[in-house]
């Protein structure tokens, strides 16, 4: 059974770990632009999009270590977050092979960003 779960705060800029069973919540990566997309691969990294840098990062959760896998993408986030943006957000995946995907909304497209080692990867 699913016991916690992490949530990208756009606006905060956080990443949090919310426990399901009683509601508590615990910070655990801070600083990012519009973090929109998440999805966890081996035991402590997630990869997020950044919605206003264009970005997709992988963080350590445990040690904040961040290492920027692609950039530039058109993600469709603007700096001033409106009703319009709120309809379109990005999505981001892992797959088994190691590969991730990512949907971008100023394109309409879906990319493969990078194949990182497949072994990390928990699907």
């Amino acid at each position: 059974m699913l016991k916690t779960v992490l949530v990208t705060e756009n606006t905060s800029g956080r990443i949090l770990r919310v426990d399901l069973r009683n509601g508590n919540t615990r910070q655990v990566a801070t600083g990012l632009m519009g973090p929109e997309g998440i999805a966890i691969i081996g035991r402590s990294d997630v990869v997020v999009a950044e919605g206003k840098t264009g970005r997709v990062l992988q963080i350590n959760l445990r040690d904040g270590r961040q290492r920027e896998l692609a950039r530039d993408l058109p993600l469709a986030q603007s700096a001033v977050l409106t009703p319009e943006d709120v309809g379109m957000p990005t999505g981001i995946a892992a797959s088994r092979d190691g590969s991730i995907y990512i949907s971008c909304g100023g394109d309409n497209s879906i990319r493969r960003i990078v194949q990182i080692n497949p072994k990390k990867v928990k699907s």
